[in-house]
């Protein structure tokens, strides 16, 4: 069985940037066009270039689809199903030769790249490229600040010289994906402002990235630099008059001038900021350069340019998936060449003042409030509609209230089944859902919260306060009403206690006083980690620590206002060959009750070492117990992977998903796996590089899906997620600073 998810919410404009590449022209140009023009005219006609591609990291396979371009020119071609390429008419001179495409890998979609040069084409020749192997693109991360405080609304983050775009929320948080492995250039800027210094990265294949913080701030006024360069037309060389013009990417301003008779060209005086340079001439296709910066008193140097005649039968800039080039940066239905704001999305290209500039880009000169809301223009993500709040599912730049697709996920709000979560599968499932997390506030405290999904968005609200520390949450419905038992404790000295309260008294004002439980038979020191089994009659397991280790316990749950009462500790360790002199821990319980009977499983962890490297590890298992004797027996492993911690389980009781979600940690990320219970294979379900634990099953109402909550640290801080299992929509439960996790769903079906 093969689990598909999609990783992240990511809007309309970066997913088309990355998967159909979304501008014409050049990745980090390492390799200028250098040509011999001392040749008497008229040059050799054009030349080829030839190549195959494979798979770089599995085992070798060709790669069919992808897009080869030749960054210097702008050609571009697509490989064969059998890896082959051939890019035709190209012109005389060197050229990087970039790859890219997007694989499926076990469900996961993927951006392999490869980029190669210099391609030394010389007349009529063929130029061999050989054997090339494409390796994952790698990722870049980190945040983004504004040094007068204002939002990273309308920002974006991007590589210099290069083509890889991603669009900054009102978080300052950002994941640049995509990037082909090498030295790259990562920068920032809004309308009105610069990143104060680039920064520098090495990427690696696959390799996830963190960026020192990037920090923008205001352009000073008056502040101008230069940008210079050579074009060549493709056959017959330099030529004056060749037309070359530097856009301003957010308000389209245009600053324009024509090379000499050696093919130059300068720019002086030109204000600071983000631009795009294209170059056009009559009878020659275009040429561009998507990501450029102006910095103040610096001179910009460009790499040389060659404009591929137009009779060339290669096509080129096939930019979102378009043939003939007509790009759109950000999907808003409005192309680039017509654009008022070309990189913030504004299909109403409102523009007030008539100055050619869309409100949504307008800098400074611009400071009225048309929607009457008290948010300026300049900050507002809806200026024309009052939206005081500034609400934005999607944290792309436009908010909810303008917005026609709040989840960026191509279906328009109308015909959206859940317009403000991110599902092309449609799946009404995913939005009709409760849960509970645990949440961490400004002051360090950790409260429960519960939190509703509906086709219009979510409602979180506050279950417990007070000074306290309060996660691991279990729910038990008894005699219709739902209970919640997590561990709590209110100081850093006071052990863990397992407690409850009733989840309706809760709704109407937060449990300061829950009922809790330790001491005595409950065992000693923490108890932690409480999980209902929902058998008859029902269960609850809880991990206690015992001097040197931990230890599962089992209560049987009575209807309120009666205790639990305690049966006692589950013995495990008979089950497990023991290789060292420390006892055994057992922890993070959890219940699976067998289908069509009421046999009840118990999930758990357990340390595990080897006696060769010494190494304190955790592995996962289950094992069927008789709850009167408490004996336990068939013992299985789950997932077993040596050298890696395999902890958290859940059980994925149900017709399609009969097995246990685990999460297995390794390094400094941390991935989900399902492993059914009839023949144990474990498969990935999320794997991004990030640290993804506590998965949480529920099954959808058709019977035929189901919707897995976890926590990730995806966007670097921990966050609750939720994926859709049949269709691959995900929603982003919480964003904020602080930690968020223990996701445990209130059922429902």
């Amino acid at each position: 069985m093969r689990l598909f998810t999609r990783l992240q919410k990511v809007n309309r404009s970066a997913a088309a940037g990355l998967i159909f590449l979304i501008v014409i022209g050049v990745s980090a140009l390492k390799f200028g066009c250098a040509r011999d023009f001392s040749k008497p005219e008229p040059l050799p006609g054009p030349g080829a270039i030839t190549g195959e591609l494979e798979e770089g990291i599995t085992l070798p396979q060709p790669v069919g689809d992808a897009r080869i371009r030749l960054l210097e020119c702008g050609l571009s071609v697509q490989s064969a199903g059998d890896g082959k390429f051939i890019v035709d008419d190209v012109p005389t001179g060197d050229y990087t030769v970039r790859i890219d495409v997007t694989l499926d890998v076990d469900g996961d979609e993927t951006i392999y790249s490869v980029e190669e040069g210099p391609a030394l084409v010389r007349g009529p020749a063929v130029y061999p490229m050989g054997r090339l192997r494409l390796t994952p693109a790698g990722t870049a991360r980190g945040t983004l600040t504004v040094s007068d405080g204002s939002t990273t609304l309308n920002a974006v983050v991007y590589v210099v010289d290069g083509d890889q775009l991603t669009f900054v929320g009102d978080g300052g948080n950002y994941n640049l994906t995509g990037i082909p492995a090498g030295t790259r250039q990562i920068s920032a800027a809004k309308p009105g402002f610069m990143v104060v210094a680039p920064e520098t990265i090495e990427v690696t294949p696959g390799g996830i990235i963190s960026v020192p913080d990037l920090q923008l701030s205001p352009n000073p006024a008056g502040a101008v630099g230069s940008v210079s360069g050579t074009v060549l037309l493709g056959n017959p060389g330099p030529e004056a008059g060749v037309s070359v013009a530097l856009i301003e990417r957010f308000s389209s301003l245009r600053y324009a001038t024509r090379t000499d008779q050696n093919g130059e060209w300068r720019l002086a005086d030109i204000p600071i900021g983000f631009y795009e340079l294209r170059v056009v001439h009559e009878g020659y296709r275009s040429v561009g350069l998507p990501n450029l910066e102006i910095r103040d008193k610096q001179e910009t140097s460009l790499p040389t340019l060659i404009l591929p005649p137009d009779s060339s039968n290669t096509p080129q800039n096939p930019a979102d998936g378009d043939p003939n080039g007509n790009i759109d940066d950000d999907s808003d239905g409005i192309p680039d060449i017509t654009d008022n704001c070309p990189v913030v999305p504004n299909p109403d290209q409102t523009d007030s003042n008539s100055d050619g500039i869309g409100d949504a880009c307008s800098v400074g000169d611009n400071p009225s409030d048309h929607d009457g809301d008290g948010v300026p223009n300049y900050f507002d993500n809806c200026p024309e509609l009052f939206n005081p709040a500034q609400e934005n599912h999607d944290d792309d730049p436009l908010g909810d209230e303008c917005d026609q697709d709040d989840d960026n996920d191509g279906l328009l709000d109308g015909s959206d089944m859940c317009p403000y979560i991110p599902d092309p599968g449609n799946d009404p499932g995913l939005c009709d859902w409760a849960l509970i997390y645990a949440g961490q506030d400004e002051v360090g405290d950790i409260h429960l919260y519960h939190y509703r999904i509906t086709p219009e968005g979510g409602e979180t609200i506050q279950l417990t306060q007070g000074h306290e520390q309060a996660w691991g949450v279990s729910v038990a419905k008894i005699l219709g009403i739902n209970w919640v038992y997590f561990h709590r404790r209110t100081s850093d000295e006071q052990p863990f206690a397992i407690c409850r309260f009733e989840l309706a008294t809760a709704f109407e004002q937060p449990i300061e006083d829950p009922e809790c439980f330790s001491g005595g038979a409950w065992g000693n020191s923490d108890l932690m980690n409480p999980t209902i089994c929902d058998s008859i009659p029902p269960f609850l397991f809880y991990e206690s620590f015992e001097q040197d280790r931990y230890a599962i316990y089992i209560a049987e749950i009575l209807p309120p206002p009666q205790a639990p009462q305690v049966r006692g500790l589950l013995d495990l360790a008979p089950l497990h060959q023991v290789f060292f002199t420390r006892p055994y821990s057992f922890r993070y319980p959890h219940c699976s009750i067998v289908l069509g009977a009421n046999l009840p499983v118990l999930g758990y962890s357990f340390d595990f070492a080897d006696r060769s490297a010494g190494q304190l590890d955790w592995n996962s298992a289950v094992a069927g117990f008789e709850p009167d004797t408490l004996l336990v027996f068939q013992n299985a492993p789950v997932g077993f992977s040596a050298y890696s911690h395999e902890r958290r389980l859940s059980p994925g009781h149900h017709v399609d998903y009969d097995g246990w979600f685990f999460d297995r940690e390794s390094g400094l990320r941390s991935d989900i796996y399902f492993e059914p219970t009839e023949i144990p294979s474990p498969t990935e379900v999320i794997v991004n590089g990030a640290r993804n634990m506590s998965p949480a099953f529920l099954f959808g109402p058709d019977g035929a899906s189901g919707l897995l909550a976890y926590q990730s640290d995806l966007y670097g801080s921990f966050d609750i997620y939720v994926t859709s299992l049949g269709s691959g929509g995900v929603v982003r439960v919480t964003s904020g600073a602080g930690w968020e996790g223990s996701p445990v769903w209130i059922q429902k079906f």
